[in-house]
């Protein structure tokens, strides 16, 4: 079981536990969204949940859009969930180790590197176009 998928769990059931009838509702329904993409084992991975996550509150963020105050309340309730992005600078140093460290020399390669090490917690865009300009 992941570590998002297992503090998602535990939240639910404290939610349940302290009568937060509205939050139970909210989790229970991104538990279900979960278990839509667990595997045979049940388990999901981190990268999984945090895509999940992501996609979820791109939904809530449209809802925001027609005043749904609750849709506001559901966002900040997941966006914990989600593993703390990376900074622009972050992106540009690992980048930077990438190349110099490993000896990645193209763009494949380092976005390879990002992916398999940070996955979900860089803007890949930034990430590809700072590559490029490193590379060049």
């Amino acid at each position: 079981m992941s570590t998002i998928y297992a503090a998602v769990k535990a939240d639910h059931l404290q939610a349940r536990k302290d009568r937060r009838s509205e939050d139970v509702a909210s989790l229970s329904a991104l538990i279900g969204e979960l278990d839509k993409v667990a595997t045979v084992d049940k388990t999901v991975s981190d990268d999984v949940s945090t895509a999940v996550i992501k996609k979820t509150i791109k939904s809530l963020e449209e809802m925001i859009g027609y005043n749904n105050e609750r849709a506001v309340e559901e966002k900040v309730l997941f966006e914990k969930y989600l593993p703390q992005q990376l900074t622009q600078l972050e992106i540009v140093e690992l980048v930077k180790e990438a190349r110099t460290k490993h000896g990645f020399t193209s763009l494949p390669q380092i976005m390879s590197f990002m992916k398999n090490n940070y996955a979900g917690t860089y803007d890949a865009k930034f990430a590809a176009e700072e590559a490029k300009r490193q590379i060049s």
